[in-house]
């Protein structure tokens, strides 16, 4: 059975409230939808085993949170998705088994919040995702086995961290990635048993620390770094090329 709610206009101007909604169909598709025009609330929603969809959905100028949802077994696609003005926030969200795509979604100009989120087995794309102004947060992630792609993403001008994040056994690819004027922090990172690469990126002009992070194997070759690089990582193979 399927919950469809595509090519849908969910006006509010107060917002849309979804916290602690049950979903129980085997597809959930919010694609091509307007969702909102203020804040939008899944707090703790459950979206159960399914494959869901929120392709070129485009959400409210208020903050969007999925703070503490829950994702089960199934594809989770955010794919070409457009985030407005207010902070987005996926806390302690629980991704499941499958891939989770999040490729070229414009962020907005918030914050983005992936704070202790779990991702499960499965492949993570966010290939060409735009982050604007807002800080950008992945502190304590964890990522579980299979391929974690942020090739081509531009970060904009936050801050960036993944400070404390765990990764498992897949490659991990921040190819041909800009970053802006914000400090950029891997401190503590375990990056796992994968391959780490940092290919032809640009790191913009705040600080960049690995302090104490862990790899095996870690890749700059082709990479444009402006300024601060801190390398005193706790183990792994450095590669600057």
């Amino acid at each position: 059975n399927e919950f469809s709610a595509q090519h849908s206009y969910f006006d509010g101007h107060q917002g849309i409230n979804l916290s602690f909604a049950k979903f129980n169909s085997k597809t959930i598709n919010f694609s091509n939808s307007r969702i909102g025009n203020g804040t939008v609330n899944f707090y703790l929603a459950k979206f159960g085993d399914a494959d869901i969809y929120f392709n070129n959905a485009t959400f409210g100028v208020g903050d969007v949170n999925f703070q503490f949802a829950e994702f089960g077994t199934g594809k989770k696609s955010f794919n070409k998705a457009k985030f407005q003005n207010g902070k987005v926030l996926f806390i302690n969200t629980i991704f499941g088994k499958g891939d989770v795509d999040f490729s070229e979604v414009d962020f907005g100009e918030g914050d983005i919040s992936f704070h202790y989120a779990t991702f499960d087995t499965g492949d993570i794309s966010f290939h060409k995702a735009i982050f604007r102004n807002g800080n950008v947060d992945f502190r304590r992630a964890e990522f579980g086995d299979g391929k974690i792609d942020f090739k081509r993403v531009h970060f904009g001008n936050g801050k960036v961290s993944f400070e404390e994040t765990e990764f498992k056994s897949g490659k991990i690819s921040f190819r041909s990635s800009i970053f802006g004027t914000g400090d950029v922090s891997f401190e503590m990172a375990d990056f796992g048993s994968g391959d780490v690469l940092f290919e032809k990126v640009s790191f913009g002009t705040g600080h960049v620390c690995f302090f104490n992070a862990k790899f095996e194997t870690l890749s700059f070759q082709g990479s444009l770094l402006n300024n601060y690089l801190d390398l005193r990582v706790a183990q792994g193979n450095c590669s600057q090329g």
